[in-house]
């Protein structure tokens, strides 16, 4: 089990699953604001995340990371998704 937990520790980042779990927050307060549409939460969700890596390019050795904002937007994406399964 430990090897597993290893591979996986990996296999993914601490940075990104930290990006993941905060966007995960973020996603799900964005989308039970009133009269919000998803398509409006996903761009409003874009925005945040890219102003989230502006910020850290701004700071002493900061950069600018696609990745983070991918990791931020998945799971508006997967709402988003989901939303269209159903």
């Amino acid at each position: 089990m430990k090897e597993l937990k290893l591979k996986l520790a990996k296999l993914v980042p601490n940075d990104k699953l930290n990006h993941f779990f905060y966007g995960s927050l973020i996603a799900n307060a964005i989308t039970m604001i009133p009269r919000i549409r998803l398509w409006d939460a996903m761009i409003l969700m874009t925005i945040l995340a890219i102003a989230i890596e502006v910020r850290d390019y701004t700071q002493p050795k900061g950069r600018f990371s696609v990745l983070d904002v991918i990791f931020t937007i998945a799971p508006m994406v997967f709402i988003l998704i989901r939303s269209y399964i159903r």
